[in-house]
């Protein structure tokens, strides 16, 4: 807080200012010497990926200056894709790290982050009849694994590999094959996906 102007500007000062409001009808034009943030809530969409600073290491996670309104929140489950027991293990105060906005919400004034890059496919974007192109990353008895995108990869069973039957997965798909699929079934509490 400044007490007085006269103890921060004096007459013939050259500063650097922001028009933070203009009143046309009164004839007025509000100035700040505060710079705004880069980011306007509008911008932090989910996915997007940004360059910050740890500003706070707290036990529940780190909170990173991204140039938004506000600072970000990176819970302790979103720094790594394996467990994190103290936050200060994986960053500290003045760190820069690469984020990416998980969610963000104006009314609530919050910003969440992962340190964690998201999968391609979010799970709220998965649907039913969605087609994909996908990588074979594993063949079982029962069926064979596809790489799309997602969190996790999606099953293809034995059954839903061609019409007639199929006495081995092996024998159509191997691992490594680039293979279309399409979405017939999305289990999100289980975080499943089922593809023919």
């Amino acid at each position: 807080m400044v007490p007085r102007v006269a103890d921060v500007l004096k007459e013939g000062d050259v500063i650097t200012v922001w028009v933070k409001q203009v009143k046309p009808k009164d004839g007025v034009v509000l100035l700040t010497r505060i710079e705004p943030p880069a980011l306007e809530w509008s911008d932090l969409q989910r996915g997007l990926k940004l360059t910050g600073k740890i500003v706070k290491v707290e036990d529940f996670g780190a909170f990173v200056d991204i140039g938004a309104p506000k600072d970000g929140l990176v819970p302790v489950s979103a720094m790594a894709k394996t467990r994190v027991d103290k936050p200060s293990d994986i960053v500290k105060e003045g760190d820069e790290v690469t984020v990416w906005v998980t969610r963000s919400s104006k009314k609530e004034n919050r910003i969440g982050l992962s340190l964690v890059e998201p999968p391609a496919v979010d799970w709220a974007d998965l649907r039913v009849g969605q087609i994909f192109n996908g990588k074979v990353t594993r063949v079982e008895n029962f069926g064979a694994f596809v790489d799309i995108g997602a969190e996790r990869e999606g099953m293809v069973h034995v059954s839903e590999m061609e019409t007639g039957y199929v006495p081995r997965p092996s024998d159509v798909v191997k691992v490594g094959d680039e293979v279309e699929v399409r979405v017939i079934e999305i289990n999100p509490k289980k975080r499943q996906i089922n593809s023919p």
